[in-house]
């Protein structure tokens, strides 16, 4: 099985999207060494990921302190979203962790590139959600390995009733597995419905660049804030030429 990437909302986690059933497991992009049990639970509350089965997904710090969740692109880019550089636009103050399971040790597959050195955000006119992506360029190329691998850019827009994978160090409300890695399973739901019942900072604020996924009456989703509604994601696949086209120039 294969993911590709779409991208977070305000909730600094990961979302992958179900793309189609390979063959072995190899070092190609979307392809875990690692089985995930995909029996997910939401994130708040805590369904804790088995070890190593999302291998794209990074740890980004700002002075050693979490920040935001990111994936591997390619060896040297990973993708996380714009937000997240709004105080700190410095690709020096940024330190980035691959191989991670938990949030604040140190464990053997980790890899840790000291600071970032170059932040590409996506330009927009209007408000920051509506392109809610940036790339970062990290100082030396990630080792690809059975922990650390890259996800697939999409090569298709998802469309409603496709499942997905949310990942993120969220919260747990006390219900244990604080600090490592978690996941659950959400659908993608209809745009134009979901512009109509979402909340009312959103409502009507949904562009072509976002999309929306969750479950009827919220429950299992990313974050707390969003537990009763579905989660708003920025949409890769409009933003595959610029990806491309940004690590082409480099």
């Amino acid at each position: 099985m294969e993911y590709y990437m779409t991208y977070s909302n305000s909730s600094h986690v990961i979302l992958d999207c179900e793309y189609f059933v390979d063959g072995p497991n190899s070092v190609e992009c979307g392809t875990p060494y690692f089985k995930p049990d995909l029996l997910g639970m939401r994130i708040v509350g805590g369904y804790r990921a088995k070890n190593f089965t999302w291998p794209w997904i990074v740890q980004l710090r700002l002075n050693e302190k979490h920040e935001c969740g990111g994936a591997i692109i390619a060896p040297n880019w990973i993708i996380t979203a714009k937000h997240c550089f709004l105080l700190v636009n410095d690709a020096s103050k940024w330190t980035i962790y691959a191989g991670k399971t938990h949030k604040s040790l140190q464990e053997p597959a980790t890899q840790q590139k000291r600071q970032a050195v170059k932040i590409v955000n996506a330009k927009s006119p209007n408000h920051i959600l509506h392109k809610d992506i940036s790339l970062v360029k990290v100082d030396k190329p990630f080792h690809y390995n059975n922990y650390v691998r890259p996800i697939c850019l999409p090569t298709k827009d998802v469309k409603v009733g496709d499942i997905c994978f949310v990942k993120g160090w969220g919260e747990t409300q006390g219900t244990g597995h604080e600090n490592v890695l978690k996941q659950t399973i959400l659908p993608i739901k209809d745009t134009k419905k979901c512009n109509t019942t979402i909340n009312p900072v959103l409502k009507g604020q949904i562009t072509e660049n976002m999309f929306c996924a969750g479950h009827q009456g919220g429950g299992h989703d990313a974050c707390q804030a969003e537990k009763n509604m579905p989660g708003v994601f920025v949409n890769v696949m409009n933003f595959v030429t610029w990806i491309t086209s940004t690590l082409a120039l480099d």
